[in-house]
């Protein structure tokens, strides 16, 4: 399945602006919850319930015929920690989205491991 991250190539696509034009309410799944007690760098006592990013938030997404399967959001959580969301299950009807998984970074943290083999290259 094509993946883009935004390093690499994010394509201007109208399935990409859709997802960042609302506020989504957020369900974990259970690994996502395990994820906010163990988190390895901090513990997140309180993921948020809903989110609304923007595009430059966008670190990676999984795109199927058109359609946003999976997004990787970065968003602020402390003064010194960012919260990672991987986003699944997207019901744009009700604006609801689900918590794959999650975790903390560094705020100053430019996550030089990049495995660019992964993603799609710009055309």
């Amino acid at each position: 399945m094509p993946l883009y991250h935004r390093d690499i190539y994010l394509p201007e696509s109208p399935a990409l602006s859709a997802p960042t034009e609302r506020t989504w309410w957020l369900t974990y799944t259970r690994h996502a919850k395990m994820e906010c007690i163990g988190d390895y760098q901090a513990s997140i006592i309180h993921p948020p319930r809903s989110v609304h990013f923007s595009r430059s938030q966008i670190i990676e997404a999984e795109i199927v015929r058109g359609e946003v399967i999976k997004l990787v959001v970065r968003i602020g959580y402390t003064g010194t920690r960012d919260l990672v969301l991987v986003l699944c299950g997207f019901e744009p009807g009700v604006s609801f989205a689900n918590v794959k998984s999650i975790w903390t970074n560094a705020v100053g943290d430019k996550h030089k491991t990049l495995r660019k083999e992964l993603y799609e290259p710009h055309p």
